[in-house]
């Protein structure tokens, strides 16, 4: 029986000894259409009647390179987007037409939730996608290939009312390709989780993000509502004094930060006295990392 219903849903290529004991005792439980974990590249909800919902789905770390439709497809065809919750595609590297065919696929995940690092999480009822995590996908790819796949994904993720996590580190996007992110960061007011590391942003590209911050928060303000954002994790990206007031005015116009973690930057001490004003509006603040850059006892005393 584990045989019949591993081939049944395209699990005999990675059955092991730890995934056999989980078929077994996911049919001592099937009638109660309980939950529980496949301990491989995804997370499942078993139900009664033997079908298999995949709440987390992840090839991270494969290497995979993914550069046409038909290359990504097969993948794609593993993910039931009404279900998804949680997505994890780090370590592989998207190209334009495939990273389309992704989009086409999130654009249907209502419930993801979490990481997009590129990579992203979702839930179980038809709007709560809550991770993307596409951290590091685009490893190799040209200047003028990264905007098309990162606005694909990116406008994709607009409407994710429960979307809690965005994870883009380890993109070279740079100042030059950075625009395909504002639309998502100014639009979608749901999440809580930025992370930005080590994307060769420079002082006009963390600009441009603090911008869209900002612009953010000032529409959740007229329309009366609080921000939803909680964790900014920017380090690595060469920010320097030159986008320190942008970032200060986002911090401010926000003002429901906890954490924030700016580390390695090259922030000299008038960038760090802008960042401490605009972060003293956040009075819930709990982790401050901004280690690796220039104090001097003005930004001390900031």
């Amino acid at each position: 029986r584990l045989e019949r219903v591993g081939r049944k849903h395209g699990l005999t290529r990675r059955e092991n000894v730890l995934s056999r004991i989980t078929w077994l005792v996911a049919d001592q439980i099937h009638a109660s259409g309980a939950q529980y974990h496949l301990s491989s590249h995804s997370h499942t909800r078993y139900h009664a009647d033997d079908t298999f919902s995949i709440m987390l789905y992840s090839l991270h770390g494969r290497g995979l390179h993914l550069n046409t439709r038909a290359d990504i497809q097969q993948y794609l065809d593993e993910i039931d987007p009404t279900v998804l919750e949680e997505i994890h595609l780090g370590g592989n590297t998207i190209g334009v037409e495939a990273a389309q065919a992704l989009a086409e696929v999130l654009q249907k995940a209502a419930l993801l939730k979490v990481r997009v690092h590129i990579s992203m999480v979702f839930n179980c009822s038809n709007s709560r996608f809550k991770v993307a995590d596409f951290a590091d996908i685009f490893t190799g790819r040209l200047i003028t290939e990264i905007p098309l796949a990162l606005s694909a994904i990116c406008d994709a993720l607009i409407d994710k009312q429960h979307l809690i996590e965005i994870n883009l580190s380890d993109n070279a996007f740079g100042g030059r390709s950075v625009d395909p992110i504002v639309p998502f960061l100014t639009q979608n007011r749901s999440f809580q989780i930025l992370k930005l590391n080590n994307n060769g942003l420079g002082p006009e590209g963390g600009a441009v993000i603090a911008n869209a911050l900002r612009a953010s928060a000032e529409l959740s303000k007229k329309e009366g509502k609080k921000s939803n954002i909680r964790t900014v994790i920017c380090g690595r990206n060469r920010l320097e004094n030159g986008s320190a007031d942008a970032w200060a005015a986002a911090f401010a116009a926000h003002g429901t930060l906890k954490e924030v973690r700016m580390p390695q930057n090259g922030i000299r001490m008038e960038g760090i006295t802008a960042l401490a004003g605009g972060l003293a509006s956040n009075t819930s603040l709990e982790h401050l990392d901004l280690q690796d850059n220039t104090f001097s006892d003005a930004g001390e005393k900031a």
